[in-house]
């Protein structure tokens, strides 16, 4: 896969950008954009399994330029990929459901205590096997924090933690400074009002499940979810308070047409990229004002990724 240097005008014409609601695109004023550092690394998943790491230079411009592109492994279509923060990667087996995590020191794979290039961090007699099937793929993603967030097939959301509770996190807001060691994770459970724990008594009734329908979960900041209902082709924002365990917003609607997109990912900071047959784009979303930038019309910053088996971002390169 190659990234053009320049975008020719006939591509920029024909560009099919997504359709918000009109109230997320009124506005007098620019929207804000989010703080990144200085390049946003991207990262691809050829179909025979090789990986790359593709940085984006000022990702909150939404600007057509990149670094230079390396491979980094093979191997990697070997079951489900998750990118986390700063080179931290999971990888879900589809023979045994476990969950391995790698880290990339952007030099090399990191070796683990037990010699080997990854250690298991799911639990045992945890099995996430269901995330590596057909379609379920995508309902899966990592947070700034290096912890996992996502769905199962009864519309039930989850989050994988190594944290005994969701409260021993450290922030809800502002850039992770360093990529976390991947520990044992547990799996919490996400209710309508907060988080509760997956075992033992639970303090607020459980929600129906609200999450029936989703194709696609992305991560784009603490507690920052957006889903992809396949039944509407909207898009969908809730935001968690992971230190109160509380709900800040829960499914807002933000956007509709987003079933245009092959692959949805995020450099946190509500910053979102998509891929189609007429590029890569990138979108930026103001919770504050409940606008997108640039007028709600994405910024089409690559081209050639919709090929690809798996696209994904670091996910602590850009914070609000």
């Amino acid at each position: 896969m190659k990234l053009a240097k320049r975008v020719t005008t006939m591509l920029a014409a024909v560009a099919v950008a997504v359709t918000l609601p009109v109230a997320a695109v009124s506005t007098a004023s620019a929207s804000p954009v989010p703080s990144c550092d200085v390049s946003a690394d991207v990262y691809g998943v050829e179909q025979d399994g090789r990986l790359f790491v593709y940085p984006h230079n000022e990702p909150e411009n939404g600007g057509f330029s990149w670094g230079a592109k390396r491979y980094i492994g093979t191997g990697w279509n070997a079951g489900t990929v998750v990118a986390g923060p700063y080179g931290l990667f999971y990888l879900i087996l589809p023979t045994t459901g476990e969950i391995r995590a790698y880290s990339w020191n952007g030099y090399g794979w990191d070796t683990a205590p037990n010699g080997a290039q990854y250690i298991v961090v799911s639990l045992p007699g945890d099995d996430y096997r269901y995330w590596t099937q057909a379609g379920n793929t995508n309902k899966v993603s990592s947070d700034a924090n290096g912890d996992l967030w996502l769905i199962d097939g009864a519309g039930e959301l989850y989050y994988v933690t190594d944290a005994p509770s969701a409260a021993a996190k450290s922030a809800t807001a502002g850039k992770a400074k360093a990529k976390p060691e991947a520990h044992s994770k547990t799996r919490v459970k996400v209710t309508k009002d907060g988080l509760q724990s997956k075992a033992g008594a639970q303090s607020k009734a459980a929600a129906a499940p609200i999450w029936l329908g989703v194709d696609y979960i992305v991560s784009a900041g603490n507690g920052v979810l957006y889903t992809r209902h396949s039944t509407t082709n909207e898009l969908k924002r809730s935001e968690f308070d992971l230190v109160n365990g509380t709900t800040t917003a829960l499914q807002t609607p933000v956007g509709s047409g987003w079933n245009i997109f092959t692959h949805l990912t995020s450099v946190g900071g509500d910053t979102l990229y998509g891929t189609t047959n007429l590029g890569f784009w990138e979108y930026h979303y103001d919770s504050a004002t409940g606008l997108w930038a640039n007028n709600g019309s994405g910024k089409l910053v690559g081209a050639g990724w919709n090929s690809l088996a798996r696209v994904l971002g670091n996910p602590a390169a850009c914070y609000s």
